[in-house]
């Protein structure tokens, strides 16, 4: 069961630990506890479930409350599934968002004046007529939902890919935003004053470097070429991340 989870509270802007959140009550699953998100103010986190194990998601109503059980799925298409959580839209009308274990599908449970779903909603995502295949093994694959239906994913083998709202391949970033690395397992679109920033991971296993990207996309994500910074420098080296579980979050002041 992965053992006792944890969640800690960060400032965003100093690094500084300012709390924990209860994790009274979470249930046993493959791993308790791995994807996290907030939607409508409050967090949310996902477990990674197997075939004979229910998946859950949780949530939280303030930083000092227990959490209660959102989602129970006995079924979720019989995979492994959880190992990132994303959210789109709000409590009153939203989306939670994973992918199952090769990253062949989307999975969505929807939310409607807090209440959501117990089955998800199966998106298949295709390449060229075939099944899209994001990789094999517990991969993540963080979901970026667009108004005009559009899915980006940063899935655990590939570069971000854009998917129209059937799952059909559209495009991908350049392989030179991620620095050549196609294992990101984590992505964010950021607006900042009048401009739009694409932060990406970008880990490898083994010995080959991973890092973390920016890149400059406010003349459109797909026409980005390289990237502003690949940090650290040297990259990661030796230094692997097999689970290929990563996440990614941001804070602007004054609206950048």
């Amino acid at each position: 069961t992965g053992g006792t989870p944890a969640i800690k509270i960060i400032d965003a802007y100093t690094g500084a630990q300012t709390g924990s959140l209860s994790v009274n009550g979470i249930q046993n699953a493959l791993f308790k506890l791995s994807g996290i998100a907030v939607i409508g103010g409050k967090i949310v986190a996902s477990s990674i479930s197997s075939a004979n194990t229910n998946f859950y998601i949780y949530i939280w109503d303030n930083d000092s409350s227990d959490p209660r059980v959102l989602v129970t799925d006995s079924t979720h298409d019989d995979e492994v599934v959880g190992a990132q959580l994303s959210v789109s839209g709000d409590l009153n009308n939203g989306r939670l968002w994973i992918n199952n274990d090769g990253t062949t599908k989307l999975l969505y449970y929807t939310v409607t004046n807090g209440t959501a779903s117990q089955t998800p909603t199966v998106i298949n995502l295709t390449k060229s007529g075939a099944a899209f295949a994001g990789g094999n093994g517990r991969g993540s694959a963080e979901v970026i939902y667009n108004s005009d239906g559009t899915i980006w994913l940063a899935p655990k083998d590939a570069v971000p890919t854009l998917f129209d709202a059937s799952g059909a391949y559209k495009s991908s970033v350049n392989s030179g935003v991620v620095s050549g690395n196609q294992y990101g397992t984590a992505m964010k679109i950021i607006p900042f004053g009048e401009k739009k920033y694409l932060a990406a991971t970008a880990y490898k296993s083994g010995t080959n470097n991973g890092g973390f990207t920016l890149t400059n996309v406010t003349d459109g994500v797909e026409s980005a070429s390289s990237n502003l910074f690949f940090y650290p420098q040297a990259g990661l080296g030796a230094t692997s991340n097999d689970q290929r579980i990563t996440s990614l979050c941001y804070a602007t002041r004054n609206d950048g």
